[in-house]
Parts: C-alpha cells; structure tokens; sequence
C-alpha cells in the first residue's frame, strides 16, 4: 500500500523577538477550528463497510417489500348518481332570472351537505351493521372516510372506497336509503301537526254529520220533507174543511134553538144545509178536493203557471167543485120537493144528536190541529237539519282540501325534487392498488435502513478507519504511514524513521520502540522488517526481544533456546550482553530462563541494555509488545528516541487511545503511529456522487423552505 502521510517533525524553535510580536503571529497563523460535518461522519463510518451495508439493506429490504406487499390491500371503489330536477320549469343557468337559480344551487349545496351529515352517516352505518356487511369501521368517522359525496349543479355523486369491492357497493347503496328515508320522516314530520289537527277536524264533521243525518231520519222517518210538506197542506185543508162544516152544523143547531122544531119558510133550507152536513158523499168528495188543492199549490211552487201537472191538477179540483155543485143541487131539489122532510118530525135528528155531532167534529179537528202541528214542527225542525248539515258538509269538504293540500305542498315547497340515477355497484377491479409501489417504498426503505444502522453503528463504536482518524488520538501523535507485506512501504517508512531520528542528539546510536496498540497487531513482524530494512540500508541494527511473556521475535529469529535478556538479568550485569547475528542484524533474544518475566525487569536494567547497545549500533529496535498488557512497554518506551506505535486496520478508537495514553504517560517524545493489516475500501465515487447531489438537492431544498418561511413571516 502507498504511503498516505508524512511526518510531522518537532515543535518549532522560539524565536526571536517580543512576546506580543510572537502573540500577534500566532494569532494572524492561527487557523480556523474545521466544522463537523455529518456527511463526512456518514461517509467515514461506512469506509469498508458497505458490502455488509449492502447485504443487511438488501435483506431488510426485502423483508420490508414482503410484509408491505402482504399488509397492504388494495382499495376498491364503487359509484352511485344521483340528480336534483328543478321543480319550476324554465330554471337554466342561462336564465336572465338569476334569483331562482342562486336558490336552486343553494338548494342542491344543501343536499350535498345533507348526505354527508352525520344524522344520514349513522342511518348509514345502523342499517350496514343490521345486513352483516363485512369490512365496516366501527364508528362513523371510518365511515365518512370511505365516502366521498361531491355535487355539480344538479348532479351529485357518491363514492364509496373500501379493502373490499361488496362492502364499496353496500356503503354507496346504504348511504342513498338511508338519505331516502331521513327525507321521507322529516316530510312526514313537517306535515304531522297540521295534518293530524285537520284529520281530527275532518273525523270531527264526519260524526257530525253522522249525528244530522240520524237526526233526519228520526225526524222525517221514513217519509221527506216534501211528503211531510204535502201531508202538512193535507191536514190544513181539512182543518178549514171540518171548520165550515162545524160553523154550519153550530148555525143550525143555533136556528134550530130559536125556532124550536115548529117549521117556518127557512125550514126547509135548515133542513138542505142538515143534509149536506149529514150525507158522505159531499164530505168525501170535499176531502178529496182539499188534498187536490194542496197538492196543486205544492206543484205551483216547483214548476210555471202552464205546466202539465199544474194544469192536470187544476182540471182535477174543477171536476170535484163540478160534482160537489152538483150534490149540492140535487140535495135542495130534494129539500125543495119535500123528500127530505116527509117523515115526522119525531124521527128526525134532535138538536141533542147534532150537538153530538159537532163535538165530533170539534175533536177531530183538534186531532187534525195536532197533527198539522207535530208536522209543521218536523219541516222546521228537518228544514234546521238541512242547513246544519250543509254548514257542516261545506266544513267538511274545506277541511279535506286543506289536508289534501298540506299532503301535497310538501311535494312543492321545495326548489327541486330528488332521485336516484344509479345506485352503488360491485366494481371488479381495484381502483387503486399501491402494493407494487409501497414494496418498492419498503425495499428502498429497508435498504437505506441497512445502510443507516451500518452508519450508526460506526458513529458508536468508531474504529480507525483511515489515517485522517490518527489526528483523533492526540496532538503528539503523528502518522507515519502505512505498512503492508510488499516491501516499497517498509523502505518508505524507514525513511522517515531515519529523518525523525536524526533530529535527536548526535554521538550514540538510536533507539525506537514498537509497541503494539494491543494483540495481534504485527508488532514482531514490523520490527524485524524494519531491522532488515535499516540494516540493508547500511545502518548497523540491534534488535531486542523486550517481549518476555512471548519471545516471538527469538523464535522468529531461530534464538528461542539461546541465551538472552533473561539470562543476563540473572548473572552479572557488568558482563557483556549475550547477543547473537541473525542475517547480519545483532538480535539480543528473550532468553530461556522462564524465571525472568516482564515484572522482574527494572527501568535501571532497561536503560543499561540500551546504553551498551547504541554504542556499537546505530539503530536499536525494540519489540515491547502490546502496551498496557506489557509491563515492560512502557520501560522500553520511556528509554526510547521515538515510539512507533503499531495499530491494525479496523481497531476500535478506545483501544487506540488508551494505547497511546499509556505510552505519552511514561514517554514524552513524540509517538508515530504506523497501520498495519489490510485496509478498508475507500468509498466509491458512484456512491459519492450520489451522496453530493442529495446533499445539493437537500440544501436547495431547505433553503427553499426557508425563504418561503420567512417572506411568510
């Protein structure tokens, strides 16, 4: 792998001058504190992570699409029309009259507004619950969601959406019965109060007129008024006949009182008018003319003078007053020849006999008087019945106008009437159907959640990504670049090894430190490659195996059974130290005293092996293994010229920086840090490109808001 950054040297020498002057440079130099900027936060959490990014956001995508695509269920939807016919012809929109046109649109604005109104809605639903429609929300607010009712001029249409096609139909149809039968009952309302008070006056008369007509009929029976009128004239008649006849019977019983019974010249006229009194013929014949002349003075009065029946009766009682003339004459003829008075006078009738005679006569006509009364009291009394009960029959047909009025002026009073063009039919398609859609939501969904809970879980747990995330770890710490198994890298680093350490003073050799960030960071590995590279530079190189709880190095170097460091802390330590060549390099091995470990070692010891060592080399590398886990790290580190401490690829942040605290603490020279292992995939530039344009797109965006926002304020 390339080299990715250079050294930072040392601090700066002070310079010359003042201390303001230093003060206002280092001001002017100062440079701006660097913005955190989430994208690049993103973009670093994701290095070397997208295929796992990838690989969750397809599987969480695809569980996403499935349970979306099952969840979702497509919406069904039914029509039903309706029309509001105007009831006053000539209603156009084009009339001139625009009166009756605002109240015809206010009216159909009214019925819309009706058919979505509560009262209907829970009509609605209580008539779709009793069916068993299934599908049906529980309370009308679900309900009013399925329905939309719109209306243009007269034509209204309602819309019923549902999960299911039958119940799309039946809440359409449901909400038109329901309409129907809200309108019916409130008719019925409007027209209940007036309509009961003029039924019950209309049941009122009727018994009313029930009560006349029984009345009438017990009044006249079985005969009409015209009969009693006529039976009225009937008994008149023979009233004034029976009075004459009394006066004259009274006029002869008075001259026979005065006269005695001896006979004079008016005897035999005494004795004429006595017969005509007596003798039936003439009473009959009388009577007969008296009913006669009744009955022609009942016909005068309902037909003219020259009527046929009129003349008919008249040439009736012209005969009669023809007969009776003629009785008469043949009666006083005989009164005249003396037929009539012949017989002694012993046998003739006494004044006791016609006094008999005209009490008779006296009580029938009172007879005659009470029954011409009783019959004149039943014309006035069914002539008072008559007016009655036409009062009351005009009553009663006023009244059944006006309750068939108010049945019908429900019909007219308002604008328009109603009716159903199509009722709610079953569809059989869905009308929309967002499955594939909202799949393809949840896919893209689940795939940037992969990518986000990759991201999250970078931004939690960071780990050294890149060599940019080196300058988190402390501002003594400087990247020294990045080290592989090709040999370009190693020989790069060497370099600036060597320029690092030529800064320290001059007449001994160098010493550096490698120590691990923890385990199996390639501590032993980089050491011996870069004791290889200085030597092959022509420095003279010593290596130490500082390592004592796993002589890695010694083994690498074939010295793990020779003696070594740990032998030398046992015998004297003025005596040389038990070095050995490995490939021209001088390698001072762990030893094979396992009673020496990383405890026994003192920085005294440390410091005696580095003094001996720098003077016949020019370099010393030591391998301390991984700090904090080392007891000897830190001894090596603190007697060192420079620290090279060795972090793999991918190693969490905390773990770095506890590492490098624990060297500062006993080290006060700078430390470089070197990455080792296989690094992680940069971000592709597709990918960066369309994280750019969402960025871009995201920002024109809220500024666009914002702008919107602020002229609205």
């Amino acid at each position: 792998m390339t080299q990715s950054a250079a050294y930072a040297g040392p601090p700066d020498t002070p310079e010359a001058g003042n201390a303001r002057l230093r003060q206002v440079r280092t001001f002017i130099e100062q440079a701006e504190a660097p913005q955190a900027d989430l994208m690049q936060m993103l973009i670093g959490a994701l290095r070397g992570r997208l295929f796992i990014g990838a690989a969750l956001g397809a599987v969480l995508g695809l569980i996403g699409a499935v349970v979306i695509f099952l969840s979702v269920t497509p919406l069904y939807q039914s029509q039903g029309l309706m029309r509001i016919v105007a009831r006053e012809s000539k209603i156009l929109y084009s009339d001139a009259d625009d009166s009756r046109v605002r109240l015809f649109d206010a009216f159909v604005a009214a019925e819309v507004n009706y058919l979505g109104s509560r009262p209907v809605l829970d009509r609605t639903l209580a008539k779709l619950q009793a069916a068993a429609i299934p599908d049906l929300p529980e309370d009308v607010g679900g309900l009013a969601k399925m329905l939309t009712v719109a209306g243009q001029k007269g034509l209204v249409t309602i819309q019923g959406k549902s999960e299911s096609a039958p119940t799309a139909a039946a809440v359409v149809n449901g909400l038109l019965d329901a309409y129907a039968e809200l309108r019916l009952e409130q008719t019925e309302g409007q027209q209940n109060f007036r309509s009961q008070e003029l039924a019950a006056r209309e049941a009122k008369l009727l018994a009313d007129m029930k009560a006349i007509d029984k009345q009438i009929f017990e009044v006249g029976q079985e005969y009409g008024q015209d009969a009693i009128a006529k039976a009225h004239v009937n008994k008149i008649t023979q009233i004034d006949e029976i009075g004459r006849r009394i006066d004259e019977l009274m006029t002869t019983i008075n001259q026979l009182e005065t006269v005695g019974f001896a006979l004079d010249a008016d005897t035999g006229d005494v004795e004429i008018k006595r017969s005509m009194l007596l003798d039936n013929s003439m009473a009959s014949m009388t009577y007969d003319r008296a009913k006669k002349a009744a009955e022609s003075m009942a016909l005068s009065k309902r037909y003219r003078a020259g009527h046929p029946k009129i003349v008919s009766a008249n040439a009736e009682i012209a005969v009669l007053d023809k007969a009776i003339e003629e009785r008469r004459a043949q009666i006083a003829t005989l009164g005249r020849t003396g037929a009539l008075t012949q017989r002694d006078q012993t046998e003739k009738q006494s004044v006791e006999e016609l006094q008999a005679l005209l009490s008779k006569l006296q009580e029938r006509k009172k007879t005659l008087e009470a029954e011409a009364l009783d019959l004149i009291s039943r014309i006035v009394k069914l002539g008072y019945l008559k007016e009655e009960r036409g009062q009351t029959r005009a009553n009663l047909d006023q009244t059944r106008a006006a309750l068939e009025e108010v049945r019908v002026e429900s019909r007219n009073s308002s604008p328009g009437v109603t009716e159903v063009v199509a009722r709610g039919s079953v569809p059989d398609r869905p009308y929309e159907d967002k499955r594939k859609a909202m799949a393809m939501v949840g896919l893209m969904g689940g795939f940037a959640m992969g990518f986000g809970l990759i991201a999250l879980w970078g931004l939690l747990r960071p780990t050294v990504r890149n060599e940019k995330d080196i300058a988190a770890l402390g501002t003594s710490v400087a990247s020294a670049g990045a080290f592989t198994a090709a040999d370009e890298p190693v020989h790069a680093l060497r370099n600036m090894l060597q320029i690092a350490l030529s800064r320290q003073e001059a007449g001994r050799g160098r010493i550096l430190a490698v120590i691990g960030a923890g385990r199996e960071q390639g501590v032993t590995t980089l050491a011996r490659t870069l004791a290889q590279s200085f030597h092959h530079a022509g420095s003279r190189t010593a290596l130490v195996d500082g390592h004592l709880e796993k002589p890695d190095m010694s083994a690498m170097s074939g010295a793990a059974a020779e003696s070594g460091l740990t032998d030398w802390l046992l015998g004297r330590r003025t005596d040389p130290l038990p070095v050995t060549l490995a490939e021209g390099i001088t390698l001072l091995p762990a030893g094979c005293n396992p009673a020496i470990r990383d405890h026994s070692l003192s920085p005294r010891d440390v410091k005696q092996v580095m003094e001996k060592l720098t003077v016949d080399h020019d370099i010393v590398i030591a391998d301390c293994g991984a700090a904090k886990q080392v007891l000897s790290s830190a001894l090596f580190a603190a007697h060192c010229d420079v620290a090279l401490m060795v972090l793999r690829w991918g190693i969490p942040m905390r773990e770095a920086r506890s590492a490098v605290a624990s060297v500062l603490a006993t080290s006060r020279k700078q430390v470089l840090v070197v990455l080792t292992g296989k690094p992680d995939d940069a971000v592709p530039p597709w990918a960066m490109d369309i994280v750019n344009k969402g960025r871009a797109r995201a920002m024109t965006l809220a500024n666009g808001i914002m702008e919107k926002w602020t002229k609205r304020s």
